[in-house]
């Protein structure tokens, strides 16, 4: 082959090298930008859900403390029920009808605020061979804070979609380094007058070019 032949060659690959390199640059400039944005949209999610979350929990914290008081006050009332019905039960051994009737009263005003929960209890304890109180019954406890805890489990529910959106902006972030790496290398190509160095820096890039979109395609689209 002659000198002419492989000029015009060596143009030829030229021309369309360079026209391969200028669409890389152009579809990793493209999906660069498109990574970028659903990263930024992904870090709005994810403080969005921290913000959510913290308040869920801060608001089912309150419940929690609140729901501590009324077991608390609740308690109390018991003990003035049980109080108030060994006076009773005494009364009446002793036959001194108006101490029996003064504390029946009592115990009809006490158990007259008493939650209708609180009053099964209550009945379920009088029911026992033993002596014991309504708080010994299965799930009586755990009914006081059942409304905090569904809060809360919505909170942390929140918290852990906060660290997911997190998890998919950093995988954004690797594919944002990995691509300027391709458009650094995609860049300086054309500088390199020998085909066989052209040719390894081009394949490196598509090689890496890939390689971050299927880590981009690992994470869901999300939209605004």
């Amino acid at each position: 082959m002659d000198e002419k032949a492989l000029e015009e060659k060596s143009v030829k690959f030229n021309k369309v090298f360079e026209l391969v390199i200028a669409i890389l640059l152009g579809v990793t400039a493209v999906i660069t930008a498109w990574a970028a944005w659903q990263g930024s949209l992904y870090d709005s999610t994810q403080a969005k859900y921290y913000t959510l979350g913290n308040a869920t929990l801060a608001d089912g914290n309150a419940r929690w403390n609140e729901a501590s008081q009324t077991l608390a006050q609740d308690m109390n009332t018991w003990n003035q029920i049980s109080a108030l019905q060994v006076d009773l039960d005494y009364a009446n051994f002793r036959g001194d009808t108006d101490t029996a009737e003064a504390a029946q009263y009592k115990l009809d005003m006490l158990m007259y605020g008493v939650s209708d929960d609180l009053t099964a209890a209550i009945e379920w304890a009088n029911a026992q061979e033993n002596y014991a109180t309504p708080f010994e019954k299965d799930g009586v406890i755990d009914s006081y804070y059942a409304d905090a805890s569904s809060v809360m489990d919505e909170g942390y529910a929140q918290i852990d979609q906060g660290d997911q959106a997190n998890n998919w902006a950093d995988k954004l972030g690797l594919v944002s380094v990995i691509l300027a790496v391709v458009l650094f290398m995609l860049g300086i190509v054309g500088v390199f007058q020998d085909k066989r160095t052209k040719l390894i820096i081009a394949s490196v890039s598509v090689a890496a070019l890939i390689f971050g979109v299927v880590i981009m395609l690992q994470v869901p689209i999300t939209w605004l």
